[in-house]
């Protein structure tokens, strides 16, 4: 029992000791609860602010990507739409992407028809699509020669076509008589080519013909030059040097002036005499010399050019056949007009030089040939800067003569006169107050012609056009009146005629490539056919020779100003369209178009194209042709000249789906010009659709009417599509990966091409049935002919194709025979494919380009690891780029953990085909191009059904980019690229954010056209607030590239290629004759 009870009392023990324990333990987990229980009450705020910080932190930073996530990712379209979107494939979606289905109307890139292309890797016959107009796959249809060539059109033998000189004339011949003047107080401070050193120089006016007006301002030889060129007639022309007084005169008081000949194309002249007509009298000096009010001949130059027969006759071989064609030049000297008192005029007795200059870049390098002569002859004793009267080897036989007189530079008047041709034995030159008067008279009617032609609407503007500081509108007038005329001057002025070929590596894809006989392996450089061009240049001390891509928005210009020099300019590159359908981007045509240039540069690409520029011109001229229609329909009584003259073009009196279309304010063409241009469209048809069917076919893609520049590259870590034009304007950046993408732009040039291309078959057809053609031309063909033989006694074949005007009957036939060439049975038929065309081009562009959250439209592409490079570009930029007006031109490159993560929200993915996030001038090409669903025939926006509400999201998406605070809006003008791009002002800088003229010019001539569209609305509808912003962004967008402009223009006197969006000033080339010209149609509003 006591064992038990002890044991008991001892388990009791235990029991208190452990409960005990327990409550010890108790106690102290609740010293420690309660001290945590302090703690945390003690450091709650500061945990909850922590907490909310943190969040506040990640919704400020993520939020905006989530919102871009949601909002603006992009769609990948619904599988069973019937559209093939970007993010779909044959393999996910097989119902809307089951591509090369043969019989689909579309010839795919992996289709062809029964040629020469149908054996080809991974390729397959399709006659059903590939045989047909707009894609056709050809062999034999594609290399057909076309030996049709454009109707002669009058034109004028002698002009200022030698834009790479201050001031330089020469005939349009393979083998020209080319003239020049150059200047310089000494060896050092010769100025003969532009970039010579002369700070300001430019034509003033010119009117594209026989009339023009060059000024020099050369400080460093304290000379202020105005330079006239007077075409007297066919063969007879005056050039007249006269210096202007300055206020600062140069140190010394004499300079020279040099006048020189020189015969091109290894050909050469025979000098009979040059003879130095002034000379001191007896026992006097240079400063005796009585200069009269007539003045005194100084030299005269007589002689035959020496042409061979091939420059005649196209079958001709040359050898000894040879033809002397007779000239005379006189040089008169007088005193200037603007101060008679100086005295003397002359320092010394001219001299000359003659020779015959073997080396290309001696013969084109006259800057150091006279350098190099006046240094020889100063060694042989004679004065310092003197040409010495040395005639070199082979007597008589020369292709250069210079000769120098050395004048006063307080101001004189010099006029050389020339003469060719069968006029000699009856010519007399001139006198100095008879020059004078023509020169009054050319001068007031250019400035008539600008005001009737250009500035006619802008007579009716305020000031509100520059400023509105008050006293300023007269000015203000006045600077733009000046700017425009020098704008439309330089362009016409620096027109050039240039005669040669183009080095070429033929398309290994091409059919005609692959139809040549014994073709195998890699293809071999080849050359073009010799052809001439008449074209406008980009720049004269850059780039002074033909480019495809700029020239279309240089012929908007030439067209408003004259419509057979337009023509004439359109015909000469339409010749150059090759048998495979390729038009060369650059005209290097000559060996004086290649200096300078690196020889790499000289060979082109038969796979790289350009964009169709060339159609801009073309549809404009279509307009003026459907106004004159119009016209002649309103004018008419009786309803069966209405039913006759009207056919096939009557349908677009009201609105159709063209570019230009805006065109109450289009002037109707005269008799004449409605019938050049009708020529023009009939021969040019079969050159458009071979250059059309070439674009669809080297430029194809993947996807259904969706198009890629080929000839995409990567050099040095930039990107470049130097084939679009818009060279390193950024696009896909994963260069493995460059056939993957697709082109917003270039699909909506092909859209353009094709409207156009439609509405010039209309014409075509209907023109053949109108009777008002059928009469005799204005000049007939006889007198066109006698024509012909004087220009041939003169100086050979005539420069133009010598053919004379086809009937209109011919016009029928050579459209229907381009058309059944290209599977095609009648112009109907042709209509409807390409009205089907269109339509596709529009679905699919929406489909595949089209950003519902930005309501914009981007490139397709691959995004690579490119943040590295980004930022390598960025720094440099910023080095290259100075503070302008105290502000940062190139901003900083976003953190690249922003850019990835926001890349990443939106969809934007690395090596994944997507939309890519560049806005930029190409997310405004359909727009641009219209290549948007029609308006309803009440020109509304608001239409039922799908296409109109996507029309109006187009048009309001392009508001906002170009409305302040939009992603392209500059006070200056529109930006090529948004300034929260990456790429923006990084590398090149050159289409990466400056403003550029030509896509300025196109966006104020498409929101002019929606302006139009929206116009009468009702007021507080829909449409009528959309009016209301579109006259805002028209007239906000005009005003701010007049002022920028014509503010550089009133500091610079010159134009630039482009203009900075940051403080409005000129950037690059400068002066730039190319599209910046076309401030000239802003001005005057004649878009």
């Amino acid at each position: 029992m006591a064992a038990k009870k002890g044991q008991s009392q001892s388990s009791q023990s235990k029991k208190r000791e452990r409960k005990e324990a327990a409550s010890g333990s108790t106690q102290v987990k609740g010293k420690r609860d309660d001290a945590s229980r302090s703690s945390s009450l003690i450091g709650v705020p500061a945990l909850v602010s922590m907490a909310v910080a943190s969040a506040a932190l990640c919704l400020f930073v993520f939020l905006p990507h989530i919102v871009y996530a949601i909002k603006y990712a992009p769609s990948p379209g619904t599988c069973g739409d019937g559209v093939c979107h970007f993010l779909e494939s044959a393999h996910s979606c097989p119902s809307d992407c089951a591509d090369d289905v043969c019989g689909d109307g579309f010839c795919s890139f992996t289709e062809v028809c029964a040629g020469a292309g149908a054996k080809a890797k991974g390729r397959k016959v399709c006659v059903q699509d590939c045989g047909r107009c707009l894609q056709a796959d050809n062999a034999t249809s594609l290399a057909a020669p076309i030996d049709k060539e454009m109707p002669y059109l009058e034109k004028k033998r002698w002009g200022t076509y030698r834009a790479r000189h201050y001031f330089g004339i020469k005939d349009r011949s393979p083998s020209p008589l080319s003239f020049g003047v150059g200047w310089g107080h000494n060896e050092e401070q010769l100025r003969f080519t532009c970039g010579d050193g002369v700070t300001k120089y430019g034509w003033q006016k010119h009117n594209g013909y026989d009339f023009g007006l060059h000024t020099a301002k050369d400080d460093d030889n304290g000379l202020h030059l105005h330079k006239y060129f007077v075409g007297v007639s066919e063969n007879e022309w005056v050039a007249r040097i006269e210096q202007k007084r300055r206020k600062k005169a140069h140190t010394s008081k004499w300079t020279s002036l040099y006048f020189y000949f020189s015969m091109e194309g290894g050909n050469y002249f025979d000098l009979d005499d040059v003879k130095v007509l002034l000379h001191p009298p007896h026992g006097g000096s240079m400063k005796n010399v009585s200069i009269g009010h007539e003045g005194v001949e100084v030299a005269e130059f007589s002689g035959y050019r020496i042409l061979p027969e091939s420059d005649f006759n196209k079958g001709a071989k040359g050898g000894e056949n040879t033809r002397h064609i007779p000239f005379k030049a006189v040089l008169r000297l007088q005193k200037s007009a603007d101060d008679l008192s100086v005295t003397p005029l002359i320092q010394r007795k001219p001299t000359y030089f003659s020779t015959y200059v073997h080396d290309p870049d001696h013969f084109y390098n006259v800057r150091g040939l006279v350098r190099d002569v006046t240094s020889r002859s100063r060694s042989q004793g004679h004065a310092v800067g003197t040409l010495g009267n040395v005639k070199k080897p082979e007597p008589g036989r020369s292709n250069m003569v210079i000769l120098e007189v050395r004048v006063s530079t307080g101001g004189f008047q010099m006029d050389l006169q020339f003469a060719d041709g069968d006029i000699l034995p009856s010519w007399q030159p001139l006198s100095p107050s008879k020059i004078g008067e023509l020169i009054t008279k050319r001068e007031g009617e250019f400035d008539q012609k600008l005001r009737d032609r250009l500035l006619h609407r802008h007579q009716h503007h305020t000031s509100e056009d520059m400023n509105e500081e008050e006293g300023r509108e007269g000015s203000d007038r006045a600077i733009m009146e000046k700017t425009a005329s020098f704008a439309l001057s330089n362009h016409l002025g620096s027109m050039v005629y240039t005669h040669g070929s183009i080095t070429y590596e033929p398309d290994s894809e091409s059919p005609v490539f692959k139809a040549e006989p014994g073709r195998r392996g890699q293809p071999h450089l080849k050359e073009t056919d010799t052809l001439p061009l008449f074209s406008g240049v980009p720049s004269r001390s850059f780039f002074p020779r033909g480019f495809l891509w700029d020239e279309g928005f240089h012929l908007l210009l030439t067209c408003r100003w004259d419509t057979s020099l337009c023509v004439d300019s359109l015909s000469h590159w339409m010749r150059w369209v090759t048998p495979s359908g390729w038009i060369p981007r650059e005209m290097f045509l000559g060996k004086e178009s290649r200096l300078g240039v690196e020889q790499k540069w000289w060979t082109q690409y038969e796979a790289h194209a350009n964009p169709p520029s060339i159609v801009l011109p073309i549809d404009y001229l279509l307009t003026r042709l459907e106004a004159t229609v119009n016209k002649r329909q309103d004018e008419s009584s009786s309803s069966s000249d209405k039913g006759t003259s009207g056919k096939g073009e009557g349908e677009r009196k009201g609105r159709g789906n063209g570019w230009s279309e805006t065109s109450t304010m289009h002037q109707s063409l005269s008799a004449d010009d409605e019938r050049v241009v009708r020529e023009f469209l009939s021969w040019s048809f079969p050159r458009l659709l071979r250059w059309f069917n070439y674009l669809r076919r080297t430029q194809s893609s993947p996807h259904k009417f969706t198009f890629k520049w080929r000839g995409r590259s990567f050099n040095d870590g930039l990107w470049h599509t130097l084939a679009s034009g818009l060279d390193d304007y950024p696009r896909g950046t994963d260069p493995s990966r460059f056939d993957d993408e697709l082109h917003v732009d270039l699909t909506s040039w092909i859209y353009l091409f094709s409207n156009v291309l439609k509405r010039v078959a209309q014409v075509v057809d209907a023109s053949s049935s109108l009777p008002s053609l059928s009469s005799p031309p204005s000049h007939s063909a006889v007198e066109l002919e006698k024509a012909l033989k004087r220009v041939e006694k003169a100086v050979g074949s005539s420069p133009s194709v010598p053919s004379v005007s086809s009937s209109p009957s011919d016009f029928k036939v050579e459209l229907e025979k381009a058309l059944l060439e290209n599977g095609y049975g009648s112009v109907e038929e042709f209509e409807r494919h390409c009205s089907d065309l269109g339509s596709s081009i529009v679905e699919y562009t929406r489909a595949i380009f089209f950003n519902t959250g930005m309501r914009t439209f981007v490139d397709v592409g691959v995004v690579g690891d490119v943040l590295e490079v980004m930022r390598k570009e960025r720094v440099q930029a910023r080095r290259n780029t100075p503070r302008q007006d105290g502000r940062e031109v190139v901003p900083p490159l976003p953190a690249s953990s922003q850019w990835g993560s926001w890349m990443r929200l939106v969809g934007w993915r690395k090596a994944d085909v997507t939309q890519l996030p560049h806005i930029g001038y190409v997310s405004l090409f359909p727009f641009l191009m219209n290549a948007l669903p029609p308006v309803d025939p009440a020109h509304t926006h608001t239409q039922s059904g799908e296409g109109g509400s996507y029309r109006r999201e187009v048009v309001e998406g392009t508001l906002d980019l170009l409305e302040e605070g939009g992603h392209l809006h500059s006070p200056f003008g529109v930006r090529s690229l948004s300034s929260s791009d990456p790429f923006y002002y990084a590398h090149e800088q050159y289409w990466r954010g400056p403003i550029w003229m030509n896509i300025n010019y196109l966006t104020l001539k498409a929101l002019e056209r929606e302006v139009h569209d929206t116009a009468g609305r009702e007021e507080g509808s829909q449409d009528s607030a959309l009016h209301s912003r579109l006259v805002h962004a028209y007239t906000d967008l005009r005003s701010s590239l007049v002022k920028t402009v014509t503010r550089q223009f009133e500091y610079k006197e010159s134009l630039f290629e482009q203009y900075s969006d940051v403080t409005g000033g000129g950037r690059r080339i400068s002066p730039f004759t190319g599209w910046t010209s076309l401030i000239a149609l802003i001005i005057g509003e004649d878009l």
